[in-house]
């Protein structure tokens, strides 16, 4: 039969609905948040069959999903979005960029600070939580920031061509992906060990930053060309990707291995690891 997780193994899709045009959807804590980009923007989320928009104060970038909320970016403001079951999304202000600061595409920021380069998400206060990158300036040119987890700092390799990825640690607070360079973007969550790299727009590689290893790679069935991953809430993995040239949400089952069973908890976390170590001694 086929194993879960094998090179290459087709997870089933469980739901699919098709995109309206230039709306992305971002899965935050199991509900989606949609938002379109093009004027007139719209952020809106899907609630029990209704659809119950935000009001924004002005036109925006959206930067992805950190924590509980949806961040934002303008010229010089930080926003975010967050939804209560009291069905409301509100939009409300963060802060205010700071001198010398650097936004990026994936809501992650640099700034150098008395010589020191510092990296963090926009959703983090700039002056506390920076990660110190103890790499020089010249290796920093082969590398690309794609996502800050647990404290580290989580870089891909531009020089690298490997078909399939491999991770390690630079000192305390770096982790560097070999990839090929087609690893396109990660999903990334501090509540879970895992992180999600997707690469060639097809393939999911699934690095377990307790081992460093990265697990079999694991692709959707249905979808032609995968543009990103939008979140993985309870197991399930929910992608933004093309069919038949139309942009759908799909959402896929995981495979036992691939995420936290239940809530991120120390117990269960050892209990995970405990497990791992049973089955890498049968196999």
């Amino acid at each position: 039969g086929n194993t879960p997780g094998k090179v290459g193994s087709g997870l089933a899709a469980i739901k699919r609905e098709v995109l309206p045009d230039d709306t992305y959807v971002y899965k935050i804590n199991g509900t989606s948040h949609y938002f379109k980009n093009t004027s007139p923007q719209r952020l809106y989320v899907k609630w029990k069959g209704l659809e119950i928009d935000a009001k924004l104060p002005c036109e925006m970038y959206c930067i992805g999903s950190h924590g509980n909320s949806l961040y934002f970016t303008t010229m010089k403001k930080v926003y975010k979005a967050s939804f209560s079951p009291s069905a409301l999304i509100t939009v409300s202000f963060v802060r205010d960029k700071v001198e010398g600061e650097v936004f990026d595409k994936l809501g992650l920021s640099s700034r150098v600070r008395n010589g020191k380069r510092y990296v963090y998400r926009v959703s983090d206060n700039p002056d506390r939580d920076g990660i110190l990158i103890n790499i020089s300036e010249r290796e920093l040119k082969r590398l690309r920031l794609i996502g800050i987890h647990r404290g580290k700092a989580i870089f891909v390799s531009t020089t690298a061509s490997k078909y399939r990825p491999s991770a390690y640690k630079v000192g305390e607070n770096v982790i560097v992906i070999e990839a090929s360079l087609h690893a396109l973007n990660a999903y990334i969550c501090d509540s879970s060990p895992f992180i999600y790299l997707l690469i060639w727009a097809k393939d999911i590689h699934t690095l377990d930053t307790r081992s460093m290893r990265f697990l079999p790679p694991l692709n959707i069935g249905d979808v032609d060309e995968i543009t990103y991953i939008a979140g993985v809430h309870k197991g399930r993995m929910t992608v933004e990707g093309l069919i038949d040239h139309d942009f759908y949400a799909v959402t896929a089952q995981l495979p036992i291995g691939h995420f936290l069973n239940a809530t991120p908890d120390v117990d269960l976390e050892i209990a995970h690891i405990i497990e791992d170590k049973i089955k890498s001694i049968s196999q």
